[in-house]
Formats: C-alpha cells, sequence, structure tokens
C-alpha cells in the first residue's frame, strides 16, 4: 500500500504511567499516513472482525487462559451482531 497512500513512519509511543507497559517507555510502533486511513477501516471491518480473524483471536486467547470467555463472548457479540437464522 505504500506506493499508493506513502511510506509509514516509526515514532516513539509511551505508554502512560498507570500501565505496566510503561516500564518499556517509549516504544516504537508504526505511523501510517492519514490518506490510508479509509482502507485501513475497510480492512479491519471486512477482513479482521467479519472475516473472522478477530473471533479466532480471542478463542485462542481464551484458550491459552489469557481472556474469559464471558469476555470474549460479550467483545464478539458488541462488534458482530448476531443473525437470525431460519
Amino acid at each position: 500500500m505504500a506506493a499508493i497512500y506513502g511510506e509509514r513512519k516509526k515514532c516513539p509511543h509511551h505508554y502512560p504511567d498507570s500501565r505496566p507497559q510503561s516500564n518499556s517507555n517509549p516504544q516504537e510502533s508504526w505511523c501510517y499516513p492519514l490518506a490510508a486511513l479509509g482502507a485501513c477501516r475497510e480492512w479491519l471491518q471486512d477482513v479482521y472482525i467479519e472475516g473472522g480473524k478477530f473471533s479466532n483471536y480471542l478463542k485462542g486467547k481464551v484458550s491459552r487462559h489469557n481472556l474469559a470467555p464471558s469476555i470474549a463472548r460479550v467483545a464478539i457479540g458488541a462488534l458482530i451482531p448476531a443473525q437470525i437464522t431460519a
């Protein structure tokens, strides 16, 4: 996508002092051109959420006991509306 929107760049990210990750500040994060925001949102909705990658990610967290099944169900339900089936 760099040919369309431009190159991504590294920038420092600082977690708030109240977060455990702050012990490793600063983190290097990728920053993307603003023009790529629409394409990113389309990918997030079509591929990651509706395409099943998000559900699979949460299932993996549950299977490794890093996330309660009830929390995974709430997250999936909030982002992926229930479908009425015949």
